[in-house]
């Protein structure tokens, strides 16, 4: 077996070899680029603002949302502490909003898992639906005991009497026409008697006009 004899001078050149692959390999690492280096950055400022609805606007129960942004990045809206919706561009429709007061928040995502790289919140009110007519109709039991109730509590108001057509007034009688003075008449003289031997007279005899005073006739007398 051949024995390998190493001088001195062998054993320096080895040396001086490892040396020189020791100090290539830490040049190398030293001269790798960052991660923050390699990253772009971004100099255009990032800001969002609510076009609607207004501060303390009342809507209905269907809700549109439309910010403003300025800058890049994606908007998502988080009403009230609920879960955050991912708008289709800067509008979102929020339907059956329960009524009462609500926070609307819209918040830019620029970079992923980061957080929001701006926020805007709006406050407003949903108002109450109208009260629905009920359309069930009672059944004819429940309608016989409801009038019953309602004539042993109170009896019926008396209907108001009916009025009566206006009387024509009838027309103002003609005054009576005076009455005519009463007629005296002359009372009936008493007859003349007849003088002894004479002419009857007051219409005596025979009604001649020696019966009435005058000149006697010549019939006798009569």
């Amino acid at each position: 077996m051949r024995r390998i004899i190493f001088t001195r001078s062998a054993i320096a050149m080895l040396g001086a070899g490892g040396l020189l692959a020791g100090c290539g390999t830490s040049s190398h690492k030293a001269s790798a680029p960052s991660p923050a280096a390699v990253a772009p950055q971004r100099t255009d400022p990032v800001s969002v603002q609510f076009l609607a609805p207004a501060p303390g606007a009342t809507v209905g129960s269907k809700v549109v949302a439309r910010v403003r942004l300025s800058g890049h990045g994606l908007v998502q809206f988080v009403l009230d502490h609920g879960s955050p919706r991912m708008a289709r561009g800067l509008t979102i429709t929020l339907l059956h909003v329960s009524p009462g007061h609500h926070r609307l928040t819209a918040e830019v995502l620029v970079s992923p898992g980061a957080p929001p790289e701006a926020t805007s919140a709006v406050s407003f009110a949903v108002r109450h639906p109208p009260a629905k007519a009920s359309n069930v109709v009672p059944s004819p039991a429940t309608v016989t005991q409801s009038t019953s109730a309602v004539t042993q509590s109170a009896p019926p108001p008396t209907p108001a009497p009916m009025p009566q057509p206006a009387q024509p007034t009838p027309p103002m009688p003609a005054p009576a026409a005076p009455a005519p003075p009463p007629v005296r008449t002359a009372p009936t003289p008493p007859p003349v008697q007849p003088q002894a031997g004479g002419i009857p007279q007051g219409g005596g005899g025979d009604g001649d006009a020696d019966n009435s005073g005058g000149p006697s006739d010549g019939d006798g007398n009569i």
